[in-house]
């Protein structure tokens, strides 16, 4: 039932919201754009100081990838006329001051990119964990570009919502002065307090990633790692697409969207938020109704202990349908 259950969403099939406009300019996917290259360098959570492992919640022991190329210079082309023109759909949030989500509804060439069957199986080899495609598409693939206001951050120190993105600089970043991509080489919750205490995260602890060029990405545990975007020291149109994947391992959380409904109701209809919710919702249940079988069905455990197991592994589903009630 597993394997049956985890298939990706396939996105060419899905029926993609009406708000959603997709691109004039667009064009096939094509695995041959692809060109695989294993990063030189990956930091691992014990490598930081102090640090024995990610914490509970971590899925593997992999941090931060050092710069790598996934495309081809044809792919690369193809990606940077494709958000060039998604440019004009980019909203601003508290967060995050210019960017534009749902980008696998919007061009059939970005779907087919991210969800490459090679690229996955690459990236889970990273990962050290099995990946798939998102279930809940309208966060998959997310694009950041510079605000118009440059003192403001291009993002704010924070961690993802997902398990495991690549962050790819879709623009030359040879002329760009300021908008690092910087990490904390530390547990989050450490750097979290640093910084809600008003103080500033040790500069021997914070990595800048240097860029090589245009279509390099770096894969990173997102949930797991702080990170930020510094501001523009000067005006720059600097544009970067963001990848984010699901993991199912087994006994663990995947850590996609903490605060349900919440940050997916922004901007887009509450019908299409929870057509996507339940999606994600009725993948984990199958899983946690796996593990029930697997594990509780026992006639040595107290019949209470079985009931409520049970009910524990449908929650997040009854909690969906109340929101479809309501």
């Amino acid at each position: 039932m597993t394997a049956e259950v985890m298939t990706p969403p396939d996105y060419a099939s899905l029926c993609g919201p009406q708000a959603y406009t997709r691109i004039e300019d667009d064009q096939p996917w094509d695995s041959g754009y692809l060109e695989l290259v294993k990063p030189e360098s990956t930091f691992f959570f014990g490598d930081f100081a102090g640090v024995e492992s990610g914490g509970p919640s971590a899925l593997s022991e992999l941090a931060l990838t050092t710069p790598f190329k996934v495309l081809n210079d044809e792919g690369v082309a193809i990606v940077q006329r494709i958000i060039g023109q998604l440019e004009a759909h980019a909203i601003t949030s508290e967060r995050t001051p210019k960017y534009v989500s749902g980008a696998v509804y919007r061009s059939e060439f970005l779907r087919g990119f991210y969800s490459d069957p090679a690229l996955i199986q690459f990236l889970s080899e990273l990962a050290q964990v099995p990946l798939s495609s998102l279930p809940v598409p309208y966060q998959a693939l997310h694009l950041n570009f510079a605000p118009e206001d440059i003192r403001r951050n291009v993002d704010k120190w924070h961690t993802d919502s997902v398990s495991f993105n690549w962050v790819m600089m879709v623009s030359d970043p040879g002329p760009m002065k300021g908008g690092e991509l910087q990490a904390y080489l530390g547990l989050p919750e450490e750097g979290q307090n640093i910084l809600s205490a008003g103080g500033s995260l040790p500069e021997d602890r914070v990595v800048s990633v240097d860029w090589p060029g245009a279509g390099w990405c770096v894969f990173q545990q997102g949930h797991r790692l702080l990170h930020q975007v510094t501001p523009l020291l000067e005006p720059y149109r600097r544009m970067t697409m963001v990848a984010s994947y699901y993991t199912s391992v087994p006994g663990m959380t995947d850590p996609i969207d903490r605060k349900p409904l919440n940050g997916l109701n922004e901007t887009d209809d509450r019908d299409y938020t929870l057509v996507e919710w339940s999606r994600h919702k009725a993948l984990l249940a199958a899983k946690e109704l796996e593990v029930f079988a697997a594990s509780k069905t026992n006639f040595r455990l107290p019949i209470a202990e079985v009931k409520d197991s049970l009910r524990a592994s449908i929650a997040e589903v009854q909690r969906v349908l109340a929101a479809f009630d309501a």
